[in-house]
């Protein structure tokens, strides 16, 4: 919608006595006057309406009426009865002048440009009619034509504060903000204490970009008047973002704010740069408080996207920190709201469950690290890992073997989306626990495939093969073997034991003799020499 430029409106749409003058001597004039011009708008009204009924011909009557009209607040009425006068007294200037400020008012610029069109042939020199004019180009966004004439009338009034104002009205209309800015101090310099020239500058500083101007005017706006919501609102929005150089300025800016927020509660700017500013500050609850504010009072999709992240995030801040001090019951919904907000910020439920695991509270490790896996932006890697972590927390919570069983469901998921070394031999190790060994040699199995040269798998997976399948002696022997092959620094002496006894378990007893025979050889005081000794004599010779 256009503004009406009230400055204009303001000296164009005085009506005094003497435009009348000529009528006064007719009592009902001179009545209606008096009423008029002690403010008696309602009284005029009911007064005129009753003498236009008794003198409908009357053109100054109805012309009256007109303006008591407009005073009482029924403009659309005016407008109305002063057209009637046009079309009864068509060359009435005062009436017609009446009926474009009318026009003006409401903003129908196109019917103004008549009735100023009109005017200006019968005075061509009326210096406010030529204002008039000007303010109605700008009314039709004709800025071109209006700073050409406000350009015009500058030559005779150099100094007048409106023409002044009008003119940087014009070029910031035009996006010549250079020229709008330097029309604007002009304007300053004839009346410093200008409110509404000082805002239209400050504005145009803020969209240069040259905020230290914008802020001085706005400052200077809210000493002149200290209710000024929009100036407050800059003034707040200049010193969030000053912030990040010098964060003394987000008190500044959360100070002006509030101030804001009195004025203008309804609007969720307010709300919105107090939450940055408390954001910034880690202020967390402030933080929430605002923000939470500020999406009840504008739910629309560009005030989600601005405020749902942030929101996100002091909901984060503030379950750490609860997370900090031990309070589990206020940290939980807080982190969960977080999520809710915002998908992506599920990482640190990872990083929750580590802390619990670290402490060995594990049914509650177990279920943060459910959380993470069930993340729609982590990465596969950061699944895998958080559904094997929360495999291995069920376990160490586990009280019953079937908790331990459900416990092993997440770990093999996790191994379905990223197999790796180490975690199969732990889920081979788990399996042996709640006695499963076909699952186990399937893991170690698995562990072997992914590197034969693991000494730690083939160890494992020969163990296994020997105690729970005693028939399959050949890849218990194949397994033995190659930990023997492997084991350079002799860290795993007792392979060559067990692989006799897997030699004796598949009748070949010399090899048997010879595995016992080497055992004795890297380990003659182990824990198995007596043993190995006893079978040494006793294979000797045997084929």
């Amino acid at each position: 919608m256009r503004m009406v430029l009230k400055n204009v409106l303001a000296l164009t749409f005085l009506f005094v006595a003497a435009q009348v003058s000529v009528y006064a001597q007719n009592g009902e004039i001179k009545q209606a006057l008096l009423l008029i011009n002690k403010g008696e708008n309602k009284e005029a009204v009911e007064y005129l309406l009753q003498k236009v009924n008794e003198f409908p011909k009357t053109a100054e009557l109805r012309y009256l009426l007109s303006m008591a009209l407009d005073k009482n607040g029924q403009t659309d009425m005016a407008i109305e009865e002063a057209k009637a006068v046009v079309t009864m007294k068509p060359k009435y200037k005062d009436n017609r002048r009446l009926l474009m400020n009318l026009y003006i008012k409401k903003e129908n610029f196109k019917s103004a440009m008549e009735e100023c069109q009109f005017l200006l042939k019968e005075s061509k020199k009326d210096i406010g009619l030529k204002l008039n004019l000007c303010e109605i180009y700008l009314g039709l966004e004709n800025y071109k034509d209006a700073s050409t004439e406000l350009a015009k009338l500058e030559v005779e009034k150099p100094n007048d504060n409106l023409v002044l104002t009008l003119l940087g009205d014009a070029y910031a209309k035009q996006r010549v903000n250079s020229l709008a800015i330097q029309y604007y101090n002009k304007a300053l310099g004839v009346n410093p204490n200008a409110v509404n020239t000082k805002l239209k500058l400050a504005k145009l500083y803020f969209r240069e970009t040259q905020y230290n101007e914008a802020l001085k005017e706005y400052l200077d706006v809210v000493r002149m008047d200290t209710t000024n919501a929009e100036a407050l609102l800059r003034i707040g929005i200049i010193y969030n973002a000053a912030g990040k150089s010098d964060v003394n300025q987000y008190g500044r800016a959360i100070g002006f704010l509030q101030r804001y927020i009195g004025i203008a509660p309804n609007d969720y700017a307010g709300y919105y740069y107090t939450g940055k500013s408390w954001h910034a500050l880690r202020s967390w609850q402030n933080a929430v408080t605002n923000f939470e504010s500020a999406m009840k009072l504008d739910d629309s999709a560009r005030v989600k996207e601005e405020t749902t992240a942030l929101l996100s995030e002091s909901y984060r801040g503030l379950g750490v920190n609860y997370l900090k001090d031990k309070n589990y019951d206020a940290m939980t919904p807080a982190i969960k709201k977080s999520i809710e907000l915002n998908p992506a910020s599920d990482s640190i439920a990872f990083e929750i469950g580590y802390s619990f695991y670290g402490e060995k509270n594990y049914a509650t490790a177990a279920s943060w690290f459910d959380i993470s896996a069930q993340s729609k932006t982590a990465s596969e890697p950061k699944i895998a890992n958080s559904l094997f972590l929360s495999g291995v927390s069920r376990y160490n919570a586990a009280t019953t073997k079937a908790d331990s069983l459900a416990a092993l469901a997440p770990i093999e998921k996790s191994l379905a989306i990223r197999p790796t070394l180490n975690n199969y031999l732990n889920f081979a190790q788990y399996n042996e626990s709640v006695d499963q060994p076909a699952k186990a040699r399937a893991a170690y199995e698995k562990a072997v495939e992914m590197d034969s040269n693991s000494v730690t798998a083939q160890l494992k997976l020969g163990i296994l093969l020997f105690n729970k399948f005693k028939n399959d002696t050949e890849p218990a022997i194949k397994a033995f073997k190659k930990v023997g092959q492997l084991d350079e620094k002799g860290s795993y002496k007792m392979s060559h034991y067990f692989l006799g006894l897997c030699y004796l378990n598949a009748k070949k007893k010399p090899d048997a003799r010879e595995a016992f025979k080497k055992y004795l050889e890297v380990d003659p005081t182990g824990n198995f020499s007596k043993q190995a000794k006893t079978y040494v004599t006793q294979l000797a010779g045997a084929r």
